[in-house]
């Protein structure tokens, strides 16, 4: 077996840089107290902080001050691709725990202001993975015998920002918001492959270091309408601005077939690193999409104790680039059971921005349902909750041309306390 056509997992350490992370999905994590157990369908109504987020607009109809804060309890996500060796499926872990926003709300005479610190995405990945004997015949000598992984991977994105909202006409808001966005990457991947006959055969190993940046602007803005007393519309539209995007990338590794130099039939040798050893560094840019998007939704209001409401996120292409256009949906109730005991329910959508061949994840479109229940007070509230995404598609772990099959699950756990001041 060659060498390329057995590294699978070797492909991954070099394709690692984009997972279910951004940029190919945008709604890993639920932001808000109400708004998550909505499954995000916030836009027309976005009257706590979590609006400074959705729609900065809804915060001209808050009625009180007060400070927001939610937490991430546990944050778990699961991917396996199917039969990347014959035989052997492949698992890729990310655990973790995280706050996920921090919102503030003041009223400025007829103004609305607020400033919010959020992490939209954190994926943490650090696992160890070993296969031994997964070649249907293992004594032929160079057949893949033994292949060792060891994979640390942090990617994370920020948002922090200034929102001010007015009501200018009666029952009709604007607002913006105006965030700078930064996101890092940190991935450690090191692999190796040993051959038949083992011990003594040939054997591959590479270690991959990855360190990237990227700086942006994300201004948004939006409007809030309430034509009659149970209905009101909600619309917000943002488009990123890069500022900045660095990435590097350190590789040692043995030689392949084609890289030792002199030789282009010569396999990787046993031992001899004076002769075998490279070391590659590249630089370039950490890819995040630049999708213009807008939103718009709807809420109804039946009565004092329901409520219901939805969202349509629409994402726009850049000119003169791959990526394409795609929406996502929510829809979401809450219920008070008692007045203060509301219970909210949702369901949404985490669609991918990228082609099938473009990323490990690119084809690969998921659905999640969200539960969350408050208590609260005259001046207080807390919330807990959870939300969980499923989906099943293909994925780009071994190559362009080879797709496998991936089933990915996320459950969330969330807490949210609330004070007004």
């Amino acid at each position: 077996m060659k060498i390329y056509q057995s590294l699978a997992l070797l492909v991954l350490s070099m394709n690692a840089q984009n997972t279910i992370a951004d940029p190919d999905h945008y709604k890993n994590v639920l932001i808000g107290e109400r708004a998550a157990g909505l499954g995000g369908a916030f836009v027309a109504i976005s009257d706590d902080p979590s609006g400074i987020y959705y729609n900065p607009a809804g915060l001209a109809f808050s009625f009180e001050d007060y400070v927001s804060i939610s937490a991430n309890a546990f944050n778990v996500s699961n991917a396996t691709f199917k039969d990347v060796f014959p035989g052997f499926d492949y698992k890729v872990k990310s655990a973790s725990f995280v706050p996920s926003f921090f919102g503030f709300s003041q009223s400025f005479g007829a103004y609305k202001g607020g400033i919010a610190i959020i992490v939209p995405n954190y994926d943490l990945y650090d696992q160890q993975d070993e296969l031994k004997n997964y070649n249907a015949d293992t004594t032929g000598t160079g057949n893949t015998n033994y292949n060792f992984r060891r994979f640390f991977r942090q990617d994370i994105t920020y948002l922090g920002g200034v929102a001010l909202a007015r009501e200018f006409f009666k029952n009709f808001s604007i607002g913006s918001t105006v965030f700078l966005q930064y996101r890092t990457l940190k991935s450690i991947d090191n692999q190796t492959v040993a051959y038949n006959p083992v011990p003594d055969g040939n054997y591959f190993h590479q270690n991959v270091y990855i360190s990237g940046t990227n700086l942006a602007l994300v201004p948004k803005i939006g409007a809030q309408y309430m034509p009659v007393k149970k209905w009101s519309l909600g619309f917000a539209a943002q488009l990123p601005i890069h500022l900045s995007s660095k990435v590097d990338v350190k590789i040692d590794k043995t030689t392949q077939e084609d890289e030792a130099e002199g030789n282009s039939a010569r396999n990787p040798q046993n031992g001899v690193f004076s002769n075998d050893w490279i070391e590659k560094k590249l630089s370039g840019t950490l890819e995040t999409v630049r999708h213009f998007s807008v939103t718009t939704g709807a809420a109804f209001f039946p009565n004092q104790r329901w409520v219901i409401s939805s969202d349509i996120d629409l994402y726009f292409p850049a000119l003169n680039t791959a990526e394409k256009f795609f929406f996502n949906f929510a829809l979401g109730a809450e219920y008070y059971i008692t007045d203060t005991l509301p219970l909210r329910i949702g369901m949404y959508s985490n669609r991918s921005a990228a082609a099938t061949t473009e990323s490990e994840f690119g084809g690969l479109n998921l659905l999640g349902g969200s539960l969350g229940v408050s208590f609260l007070t005259k001046s207080s509230s807390f919330t807990m909750g959870t939300a969980y995404l499923y989906g099943k598609g293909k994925g780009n772990i071994v190559g362009k041309d080879d797709l496998k099959t991936v089933v990915y699950t996320q459950l969330n756990l969330f807490v949210t306390g609330s004070y007004q001041l």
